[in-house]
């Protein structure tokens, strides 16, 4: 689960169309993911899901989830003001199997480590622990 942080204050400092643009932007990052090992996909508003498969390990998504934050937090942005900042986004990840076994499991998890991520400090990802 992913959330782009302050997207709310972009809108409201910029207008709904540097709004949007911010928005493909995260698309356009989070696209590279789908294929043979990945899935993303906007759920509304400001938030996306990334379902990942086919790794073999948990350490494997967990260095892919770095890599991901790696590339995000590479692309300067410009915004209309001529201030520049970068593309912040918040993660919630959840593992498939033993209590979270349904879809509606694994979604309420990770938006819960999602929310975690968000209270310490956003634009990083947390993973779902009882």
């Amino acid at each position: 689960m992913m959330d782009l942080d302050n997207f709310k204050g972009i809108n409201d400092r910029y207008g709904h169309d540097w709004g949007d643009e911010y928005l493909r932007r995260c698309a356009r990052i989070l696209e590279k993911s789908n294929g043979e090992r990945g899935i993303a996909a906007r759920r509304s508003g400001d938030e996306f899901c990334l379902f990942l498969h086919h790794f073999s390990s948990r350490e494997e998504i967990a260095n892919y989830m770095e890599e991901l934050y790696g590339e995000i937090r590479a692309g300067e942005i410009t915004f209309p003001d001529g201030s520049t900042g970068f593309l912040r986004i918040s993660s919630g990840l959840a593992w498939y199997g033993e209590s979270l076994n349904s879809g509606s499991m694994l979604l309420r998890a990770a938006d819960y480590a999602l929310y975690d991520a968000k209270n310490n400090g956003k634009g990083i990802w947390k993973q779902y622990s009882l």
